[in-house]
Parts: C-alpha cells; structure tokens; sequence
C-alpha cells in the first residue's frame, strides 16, 4: 500500500480494497476530524510511523513514538547478518527467508547483546527467529526501554531489558559517585533526563521465568554476539535532514563530531562482554566504511570478517571477531 492507502485504510479501520470499493460511501463528521487531523500531521512532517504508532520489521509489528527511532530496513540486514552467524551450521544469506526461517538447532546457551536497543527492534527480532537465544538488551532511555517491553509481549518473546549508558551496567562501581560509572555529560546535552539506573528488568509476566540475575552475575556475563546500530549521524548535519528525521530522538541519531563517538566506545568495550571467538556487528551510516575499519584494525582487539552490502553495494554492517580472550 502507499502512504495514502495506509493511512486511510488505518483510520477508517478497513482493507485497501474496501477503500475504493466504497468510495463514494459518505464519512461521518468524527471520521472526518481524525483524517483531517493525520493529514495535518503528516503535512508538517510527522513521520507515518508515529502518526499510526506502529511500524513493521523484519515482518513483526512493533509499536513506536518519538521516544524511539524508526526502524529501518536497512537494520534488517544488521538482523540477517546475526541470525546467519547464530547458526550452527553457517547458512548463506541467498537460502534465509524472512519470516519462514527459524534456527530450530541453535544451542540454547548462546548470549546475544543489543546495545542501543530503541524500539527493541533488533532484540527482539532475534528472539523471534532464534527461539534458543539468550537475548539481553540495553538502552539508556527509560522511555524507549517500555515501548521495547510493550512490543517484546506484543511479539511473545523473551528479552531482558536494561537501562544502562553502554557497558556501563558490568562494570563494579567502586565509588558511591553516579559520574563515575554514568556518562552524564554527553546525554544530559541530548536532553536524557532519566535517573541512571543500574539494572531495570522488563519483562512480559508472561514470559518473566527463573531467577533473578544479581549484578555480580551480570557482570560476568559473556555474550556470542553483540549487536549494534549505534547514533551515527555527524551533530552538525541532523538539522540538515529531511523534515521527518526532527522528529526522532536526537539521542539515537547523534554520534558526535564525525559521527563516530559510539563506534570508539563500542570496538573498545566490546571485547571484555565477547566469547572467545565472539562476534561484534555493527550498522554503519553512508561513507563510514573505510574509518570503521580503521578503527577496528587500529584496536588491535579484532579482526574484520566481513562488510555486508545493501542492494546498492552500499556497507551497510561490519563483522568483526574478537581476538584472543576478549
């Protein structure tokens, strides 16, 4: 369907066919005050998404609001990439299918991390489509963290949520000093007013099973993979952007200077959460390709596996495995 349709079939809750089919039917005047409401909306560029409050990936449906990025299909193939990698047996993209595969075989005890995890698109979609996965994921937005818990129940799968600045939830506070384990400084800049928060489980009653895990425990967890589709777009030229993009959390668009400041912290970090032999998996923005890779070879903590491209030949995710211990 186009925008048009979408909207319209939404709003007066029937099916594309139904809206020409019954075209010429007269709409009653509350009808009429909600579309002319949404076509205001959307004239001043609020992003469909946010008008309709839901939004589909990796064909699940996921609920969103301007606390969270929209998901886009390019972060399918951040997913892909993962589900691929998950696999016991190495499964070539060309044979996954969407939504029909599920990795039936993958062993139980595998850990995945979701750093910046928004809407918990990415989360979630993996422990959609690898149902024996350990999957943890971290956002500092509180706000963002309960949509993500909405649609982990909405999509009946089980995820544990944390509120953390990046690693920072692992690391053993030895001082009573918030500062010292909490990047205040970059995020109270951006507008993140929350109280940092060690550790917050949100999970679907539903799913909520088995013992709490202790920060100790946390802390020592090591993961398979981590995954990432980190703020990317240099600070100067968001405001720059088509209308639709203002509307979105600067927090998770904004990565700095040259757009870079979350790939340093994560190819950095990473490896002290990683598995011997761990995966790391970045998105990366338009033109990032060759300073990525720069600074993963200049870390000397990982070594690049491979750059996925979108159908454009554009790179769009970064496979780096982690040498050594971690």
């Amino acid at each position: 369907m186009n925008e048009a349709e979408l909207l319209f079939s939404e709003i007066l809750k029937t099916d594309r066919l139904s809206l020409y089919l019954d075209k010429d039917k007269p709409m009653d005047k509350a009808c009429g005050l909600k579309v002319s409401s949404v076509m205001r909306r959307r004239i001043k560029g609020e992003p469909i998404q946010y008008i309709l409050g839901k939004t589909e990936f990796m064909g699940l449906e996921f609920g969103v609001s301007p606390d969270v990025l929209i998901p886009r299909p390019e972060t399918e193939i951040l997913v892909e990439t993962a589900i691929r990698l998950s696999s016991v047996v190495r499964i070539p993209s060309s044979v996954y299918r969407r939504p029909s595969f599920v990795n039936r075989n993958l062993s139980s005890t595998i850990n995945i991390l979701d750093i910046g995890s928004g809407s918990g698109c990415i989360a979630i979609s993996l422990a959609k489509y690898l149902p024996g996965a350990k999957v943890d994921a971290i956002d500092i937005s509180l706000a963002a963290l309960e949509i993500a818990k909405q649609n982990a129940i909405l999509n009946k799968v089980e995820v544990t949520f944390i509120q953390s600045d990046l690693f920072n939830v692992f690391r053993k506070r030895t001082t009573n000093d918030p500062s010292t384990w909490f990047d205040f400084a970059h995020h109270r800049s951006l507008g993140v007013n929350e109280r940092p928060l060690d550790l917050v489980r949100l999970r679907s009653p539903q799913v909520a099973r088995g013992k709490r895990t202790t920060n100790d425990e946390r802390r020592t967890t090591k993961y398979n993979l981590i995954v990432s589709n980190p703020p990317y777009i240099p600070s100067d030229e968001i405001s720059r952007l088509q209308p639709e993009i203002q509307y979105e959390p600067r927090l998770s668009l904004d990565g700095g200077a040259d757009g870079l400041d979350f790939y340093y912290r994560l190819i950095n970090d990473a490896p002290a959460h990683l598995e011997p032999g761990g995966y790391l998996l970045l998105e990366i923005g338009f033109g990032q390709e060759s300073a990525i890779k720069n600074i993963l070879q200049n870390s000397r903590k990982f070594e690049i596996i491979e750059v996925v491209r979108d159908y454009n030949n554009i790179g769009r995710v970064v496979v780096a495995r982690v040498l050594g211990n971690g």
